[in-house]
């Protein structure tokens, strides 16, 4: 049964909301864990344990056709000007498909996308930091999300796929683009819209980057993403395609939102922020009770591939349903003290979900641990007086935890 909840619905999707969405998680939790959002025309799942179970099933819970779900809701008239959306996400990208597609794509991509590919690039992102934290005048006012945390994973990646050094703002407004729509929870046909012509061009750039790459491979991602094989397969262009996209939105949204949305806290905390400057090795635990405590990727969604029932609801085949990964990290009933930050959390029971969990944990996890500390530290290395300097700006983003700017000074 889908009931609905009215001081629900009121706020969620409202201004209030973005800039803090846990009390409404909070609520949900308790009063209704499983919960039929009609202004979202999804269900939300609250709970850690029901986020976790989704997520171990595949079969019941499916990839396939999420994104298209969303385009479905708009009128024929609409849909027909988002045909390069539409194959785009009906394509057989990673984060498109289930096993045994699933399976497949995942082994070539990890073979490529190595721990020790990552380690690697460590100097190369130290260098991008200190060129970055150079430009900032000291005792100047600057913006942390536009100054740094913005340009340098998107720098990184784009280097690490191949292309060249200047067009890594090219590539992040196409990416935005895409997600913008991905993740407005709501469908605009605006966004929807410019998405589609985010996608087209995206395809020309990168399907001109992979014949060059396959005619004359470099040192870089592409050209072994392109060379990889398993039991004698390989990516054909569709393929990996989809997976330059899927590395290029995961290789930089979340370090653009962990370092902007760690800094503001610690910003906020002075205690734990020279807590962190007096004992440099609680940098790992920090960097992931900034991944639970605002948690980068607020939902992920997926479809109802067969009628089934949770905590009494019954749930529908074709229903979009929303993982609310920003809830199941504040859950009471997983973790002490949910609301508090605290970077001294141990790691040992910190089992944040805010990479995903599973066959679905996003590729880019160990790229944005890697980043994160070395932004981080660097900024508390310069700036030993780093203080807020106005109000931080979120971003109105119904699946994404970001801030627009987080204005500072030394």
């Amino acid at each position: 049964m889908k009931t609905s909840l009215p001081h629900i619905e009121e706020l969620v999707g409202t201004p209030e909301f973005f800039k803090n969405p846990y009390p409404v998680y909070a609520r949900l939790r308790t009063e209704a864990p499983v919960y039929w959002c009609a202004k979202w025309k999804s269900w939300l799942i609250t709970r850690n344990d029901d986020v976790m179970n989704i997520m171990r099933d595949p079969q019941t819970f499916s990839n396939v056709g999420r994104h298209t779900l969303l385009i479905d809701q708009l009128e024929d008239s609409s849909r027909s000007r988002l045909e390069a959306l539409r194959k785009h996400f009906q394509g057989r990208g990673i984060v498109n498909c289930d096993p045994p597609d699933h399976t497949h794509l995942r082994k070539l991509a990890n073979k490529a996308f190595t721990p020790g590919m990552i380690e690697a690039l460590r100097p190369r992102v130290e260098r991008i930091m200190q060129m970055l934290i150079d430009r900032i005048e000291s005792g100047k006012p600057f913006d942390i999300i536009s100054s740094i945390s913005f340009p340098l994973p998107a720098i990184v990646i784009s280097e690490m796929l191949g292309a060249p050094r200047d067009d890594w703002e090219r590539l992040k407004n196409w990416s935005e683009g895409i997600t913008s729509f991905s993740q407005s929870g709501k469908v605009m046909m605006d966004r929807a819209v410019h998405a589609d012509q985010c996608i087209r061009e995206l395809t020309a750039y990168f399907s001109d980057l992979i014949q060059q790459r396959r005619k004359e491979p470099r040192d870089d991602l592409i050209s072994t993403l392109a060379a990889v094989s398993e039991d004698g397969e390989t990516l054909n262009d569709g393929e990996l395609f989809d997976t330059c996209v899927t590395l290029l939105i995961a290789g930089h949204e979340t370090t653009t939102s962990l370092v902007g949305n760690g800094m503001l806290e610690l910003l906020r905390d002075p205690v734990q922020l020279n807590m962190l400057r007096e004992e440099p090795g609680l940098m790992k635990s920090a960097v992931e009770e900034m991944l639970r405590f605002h948690s980068p990727v607020l939902l992920m969604h997926r479809r109802v591939a067969k009628d089934t029932t949770l905590r009494g609801h019954e749930i529908a085949k074709g229903d979009l349903i929303y993982m609310v990964l920003a809830s199941a990290n504040r859950d009471p009933e997983v973790f002490t003290e949910p609301d508090r930050f605290n970077i001294r959390r141990p790691t040992s029971e910190n089992k944040h979900v805010a990479f995903g969990y599973g066959i679905h944990f996003c590729l880019g996890a160990p790229l944005s641990r890697m980043e994160a500390p070395v932004a981080i530290r660097a900024l508390l290395t310069r700036f030993p007086n780093l203080r807020l300097d106005g109000e931080p700006h979120w971003k109105a983003n119904a699946m994404v935890r970001f801030l627009e700017h987080l204005p500072v000074r030394n």
